[in-house]
């Protein structure tokens, strides 16, 4: 898709920690231990923002003052300020009122409200670099003085306000250019702070910057330093670099301020977790959410078992729509299409099964949908129960077995009779309390179990309409459903997103599925025992390996958390395209070694029937 960046194979974490980017806290702690003043950097030092650049911050006031093109007028206007104050006084150092006094130029935006505005966002969206805080604490609490020097157009009295907010006292003195008139950049600030504290020798003054330009200043005249690269320096390389401008800044900067800021280290499943199923989870929340509200959709369930992770992640960001977590199944489907959509059990039983990588005989079919009792008439449509069923081996078997599925339809509604019944009565209860209007959410990829749901709900309660919620549609079977607005697709069909259809592969499902992966089996259907009571039968096809999947469940809930708080007060920062989060995914879905490497143990059950315990690895 045009996107040059590699995703890193592995954890990023545990990568950047390797190579001593960001070492222990005792061993930084350590390596400063004869210092007798601490000189901090303050932003993306101390104080970070939750973009990949700080001047990000400028396109949301560009919305907030109607302004287009606000990003580089608001850079053009603070160099020209700059360029200003150098001809006349000799010295780049400006404030942030110099700044909107060209803006105002421009644009008439008032000085004091333009100020105030972009201050204001600032203290909205900062927030502290607790790796950096427990440092300055340190220092502090040793009585070792600590003194912060910054290169920034806000005088000091507002850092301090930002400071504040976020935990930060205790201090001496702040040193900020656009007030002393002097610079980091050229050494120049230093010098104001080593005229202030004379009496310490330069080299056990130590300067903590992201800055390396300003680290090299401060190590030539004599001040030991450490150099704490940005977060998002370190992980940018890993991102994709054609995102939407906004969103895309807030993406690189969740990630790289949350792997990169400490020592912490994450797991493989996490990461892929965090990195990549919580862009897409959250955007695909966010977008039902929507449509919900905007169509007044009473209630929302959730489709067992890729539903798991996502009524988790709505559960979290909604509490104004009800939502349920449905028990469904490709097997309950088969049963319940028995009854309502006969072409689609037709579908399942036989056309799907005649054209899988794991073929079935004629005995195995029946043995599934546990119609065993069928096989006493194979005879008389010249079957037997060890034929293949094929369709590129023997097309005339294929045929053969589909009239007799046809043909015996009655006798097989009779035999999914009781478990139909069981399950239409456990949906009307969930159903209960809607009135007009519910959805149905599920990851992909025909829309096959939603679309059989609405017609066994249209059966038992028929003023109800339903919506259809999936990820992606692989094929054009449900273009009209999609056209209609039955079935509506967050990423991509055969004529959404066209891009991102065409970089979906029948391999990047299990992708996506993997993300959605719920640690539990699989439901089957509904049955009574000899007592009479209900129980539910379950499939013995698990992931093998439980603690994967719930790392990868737990990834995706705190980017969730991550990523909504820091952008809290501005929630238009949930609404993801559609287009970005295939950015993020194709970037690692085109690494089969990432999943190869990770994930190739986990068992994996993509076709109806197989209850062979395959292993996902098989399948990529």
């Amino acid at each position: 898709m045009g996107n040059t960046s590699s995703a890193f194979i592995g954890s990023e974490s545990a990568e950047i920690k390797k190579n001593n980017r960001r070492p222990a806290l005792s061993r930084a702690m350590y390596a400063m231990r004869n210092t007798k003043l601490a000189s901090f950097d303050i932003f993306d030092t101390l104080l970070l923002r939750p973009f990949s650049d700080p001047k990000d911050l400028f396109y949301i006031l560009g919305e907030k003052f109607n302004e287009m093109d606000f990003y580089n007028l608001r850079i053009r206007c603070e160099k020209e300020a700059r360029d200003i104050k150098e001809e006349l006084y000799g010295n780049r150092e400006i404030d942030i009122y110099d700044i909107y006094r060209r803006i105002q130029y421009y644009t008439g935006i008032d000085v004091e409200y333009g100020v105030n505005t972009e201050f204001e966002t600032e203290m909205d969206l900062i927030y502290p670099n607790d790796y950096q805080k427990y440092i300055f604490n340190t220092f502090i609490n040793n009585r070792v003085p600590v003194v912060l020097t910054s290169d920034m157009y806000y005088p000091a009295e507002m850092i301090e306000v930002l400071l504040r907010n976020n935990g930060f006292t205790g201090y001496e003195k702040i040193y900020v250019s656009c007030d002393k008139e002097c610079a980091k950049s050229d050494g120049t600030l230093f010098d104001c702070v080593a005229m202030d504290y004379e009496e310490i020798p330069l080299n056990l003054i130590t300067h903590i910057d992201d800055n390396w330009n300003v680290i090299v200043k401060a190590r030539e005249k004599g001040i030991n330093t450490v150099h704490y690269a940005r977060n998002t320096s370190l992980t940018n390389k890993y991102r994709p670099k054609y995102m939407s401008a906004m969103v895309g800044s807030a993406y690189r900067g969740i990630i790289g301020n949350y792997l990169a800021s400490d020592e912490s280290t994450y797991s493989v499943p996490y990461e892929y977790g965090f990195t990549y199923g919580g862009f897409l989870i959250l955007g695909y929340c966010s977008y039902i959410h929507e449509i919900c509200v905007e169509e007044k959709i009473e209630k929302v369930f959730f489709m067992s078992r890729d539903g798991d992770i996502i009524k988790q992640v709505w559960d979290y960001m909604y509490n104004d729509i009800p939502s349920e977590y449905l028990l469904i199944s490709r097997a309950c489907v088969m049963r319940l299409s028995a009854d309502v959509w006969k072409k689609m059990f037709i579908e399942n039983a036989v056309d799907r099964m005649s054209t899988r990588r794991n073929k079935k005989n004629v005995g195995q079919i029946l043995d599934y949908c546990e119609l065993t009792d069928l096989k006493d008439d194979l005879q008389q449509y010249g079957l037997t129960t060890d034929m293949i069923v094929s369709q590129s081996e023997n097309s005339s078997v294929v045929s053969l077995f589909r009239d007799f599925m046809e043909n015996h339809l009655d006798k097989i509604r009779d035999k999914y009779k009781e478990s139909n019944t069981i399950y239409e009565n456990y949906l009307e209860r969930l159903i209960s309390s809607v009135d007009s209007r519910l959805a149905l959410v599920d990851i992909g990829w025909r829309g096959v179990n939603g679309t059989t749901l609405s017609k066994v709900i249209k059966k038992l309660r028929p003023e109800i309409s339903t919506t259809n919620f999936i990820v992606g549609g692989r094929q054009p079977v449900n273009l009209p459903q999609i056209r209609n607005g039955d079935i509506r697709c967050y990423m991509f069909s055969a004529e959404k997103n066209y891009g991102a259809l065409e970089n979906h592969k029948e391999k990047t499902n299990f992708y996506y599925e993997l993300l959605t992966m719920s640690a539990t089996s699989s439901f089957q259907y509904f049955y009574h025992d000899r007592s009479g009571r209900v129980r539910m039968k379950c499939s013995s096809v698990t992931p093998a390996d439980y603690d994967k999947i719930k790392e990868i469940q737990r990834g995706i809930l705190d980017f969730v958390k991550e990523y909504t708080f820091r952008f809290r007060k501005y929630p238009s920062f949930y609404k993801i395209s559609a287009d970005d989060v295939a950015q993020v995914l194709y970037n690692v879905m085109s690494k089969d070694e990432y999943f190869t490497k990770y994930f190739s143990d986990l068992n994996y059950s993509p076709e109806l029937g197989n209850e062979d315990k395959s292993k996902f690895g098989e399948w990529i």
